[in-house]
């Protein structure tokens, strides 16, 4: 009897041991997915310097909105219908999307997914430049390499020069590209 009480007392002890290296593998397993997280999403959006080519999708009223459109200063914005992030930036993007020099046909509103927030984004949106929505807009966050939303990427003559989730790190961003390179992309929000 002796033997038996000592026996389930080792294997006790083996199995809360067992659970604990469990637990501590888990937690190493765990730390290295959230920075790969991070690094993922910081890499949803183009580098500053890409040109962007293969533009190919038709907005709201039927016009096609092609590699021409490309030329000059162009404001893209990328959002999701199911993304809760890009409700919090309407107001901003709202503000800046407004003011972008060359009017709503520098402006381009891709807004993917169905339901949602797709009716508020695209009355908030919708007037400020060309919307796109359905698999054109899909389409244009391929083109643009947005797969984190709400993306904001500002063009010059199709070459990237800045990009953000937000619309303030995208007024810094640009402030900051104007800086490096007089006499280009000088707008504030």
């Amino acid at each position: 009897m002796p033997y038996l009480a000592a026996a389930v007392v080792v294997v006790g002890v083996l199995c809360v041991l067992n659970l604990l290296l469990t637990v501590a593998v888990i937690r190493k397993l765990r730390a290295p997915s959230a920075a790969r997280a991070s690094t993922a999403a910081a890499d949803a959006l183009p580098q500053p310097g890409t040109i962007i080519g293969g533009l190919d999708a038709t907005d709201v009223t039927g016009r096609l909105v092609d590699d021409t459109w490309l030329r000059g200063t162009k404001l893209v914005i990328v959002m999701s219908a199911t993304c809760s992030a890009c409700v919090t930036q309407l107001a901003g993007a709202e503000a800046y999307a407004g003011a972008f020099p060359g009017g709503r046909d520098a402006v381009l509103i891709a807004v993917t997914g169905q339901g949602g927030h797709s009716a508020e984004i695209i009355s908030a949106l919708g007037g400020l430049g060309r919307l796109i929505t359905g698999p054109s807009a899909a389409s244009v966050a391929a083109t643009f390499n947005v797969s984190g939303f709400p993306g904001f990427v500002l063009l010059a003559d199709a070459r990237v020069r800045s990009a953000g989730h937000s619309v303030s790190a995208l007024s810094a961003l640009s402030e900051q590209a104007a800086r490096q390179q007089p006499g280009t992309l000088a707008h504030s929000a």
